[in-house]
């Protein structure tokens, strides 16, 4: 028994302590508290490291850290590919303006992204059915590149209230018998009425044009960057 006395006053004195405290000296009780003490805090201690090494969540902070840093790789990367992009873009716009003798950066910028939307709309134009130009030409066509090819039957010139040329807007039957709406933008079109006009543009919704007998018609809306007469 004092050999088990003694092995529990090493191991578990806060335990100890609650069944022998009458038995105890002063002197005794004044050691064996802070004792008690001591070990009570190393075993709370040792229960505590063995639950976070048990829970698979409560490893998530080295996890998280590392997480953190590979978005921050990422971020870092993608910011140095945008300097990059705007780089090589800042580069093929002064090359632009050189080539065309465009002295405001500005200008030049402007020229050359419109530049770059009537490549990209010439390259991918495909020709639609009217059916789903009249379905959808505001809704999932609206901005896509389109060719078409037809006679004009109706054009004009745009002006603002000052007179000045801000386009011109026409009326085309196509080659399969249907109307379209087309308008290139503040420019007059080298076409007249009748001759057979060949379209790159991109769909822009409807819009309502005078027909020419002083009546209004809906029709899909077509802005033209590229176009040719015959």
């Amino acid at each position: 028994m004092g050999i088990l006395r003694f092995l529990g006053w090493i191991t578990v004195p806060y335990i100890m302590i609650l069944f022998r405290w009458r038995q105890l000296g002063k002197v005794s009780k004044i050691l064996a508290i802070p004792w008690a003490l001591v070990a009570l805090l190393f075993a709370i201690g040792v229960l505590t490291s063995e639950g976070q090494d048990n829970n698979p969540n409560m490893a998530t902070p080295a996890s998280s850290t590392s997480v953190t840093s590979q978005t921050n790789i990422n971020e870092g990367a993608n910011n140095q590919t945008s300097e990059k992009q705007n780089q090589d873009e800042t580069a093929a716009i002064k090359a632009f303006a050189a080539e065309r003798g465009i002295s405001n950066f500005d200008l030049a910028k402007e020229a050359y992204k419109a530049q770059k939307e009537r490549e990209y709309i010439i390259a991918n134009a495909r020709e639609y059915d009217y059916a789903d130009l009249l379905k959808s030409a505001e809704g999932t066509l609206k901005g896509k590149p389109i060719h078409f090819s037809g006679e004009i039957t109706f054009i004009r010139e745009t002006t603002n209230l000052g007179g000045n040329i801000t386009g011109t807007a026409l009326l085309v039957k196509t080659n399969s018998g249907d109307i379209l709406g087309a308008y290139y933008r503040n420019r007059t079109l080298e076409c007249q009425k009748g001759n057979i006009i060949d379209v790159f543009g991109k769909i822009n919704g409807f819009t309502k044009m005078t027909n020419g007998f002083g009546g209004e018609t809906e029709v899909p809306d077509i802005e033209i960057v590229e176009y040719d007469c015959k």
